[in-house]
């Protein structure tokens, strides 16, 4: 099963933004949903661009890579399919640790290589086929106990 990823970009430097933008067009069954130049644009225009998965930047200002991720957490998706897997990138090796404990996909340093972006890209891949078996698993239940009761 093929999972189109759908990226939505963030990252408040344009030149970085671009070369991912660039980056993301070379990896097969994926493509960018949107490209953003902070966090709260980032959020506000999720109704619109419907990303599956999203590059964030974590050193932003006004609102970093983590407020992103919190305000996702905080987000009401009953509306919705699910929120985005989360890339964090950053050119601090320091944030690396703090990142694993806030549920990504992946961590990227800048700049973005390709190299690195594509295993990031299948992990989210991967993660959207699991979420998806459960998913399907949890209907097929629900089906199954709707059956028995006939």
């Amino acid at each position: 099963l093929v999972h189109v990823l759908r990226v939505a970009i963030c990252d408040d430097e344009g030149l970085a933004r671009a070369g991912m933008e660039s980056l993301v067009g070379k990896c097969p069954d994926a493509e960018v949903a949107g490209a953003f130049s902070n966090a709260r644009e980032f959020l506000e225009a999720l109704d619109g661009c419907i990303p599956n998965t999203a590059l964030i930047d974590l050193e932003m200002p006004d609102l970093s890579g983590f407020g992103a991720v919190k305000a996702l957490s905080a987000r009401d998706w009953t509306n919705y399919s699910e929120p985005p897997l989360i890339i964090l990138v950053t050119d601090d090796p320091n944030f690396g640790i703090a990142a694993f404990d806030s549920g990504t996909v992946g961590i990227l340093n800048k700049p973005v290589r390709l190299k690195r972006l594509r295993p990031c890209l299948e992990r989210a891949r991967v993660a959207l086929a699991r979420h998806e078996a459960r998913q399907r698993l949890h209907q097929l239940s629900a089906e199954l106990g709707r059956v028995r009761q006939l």
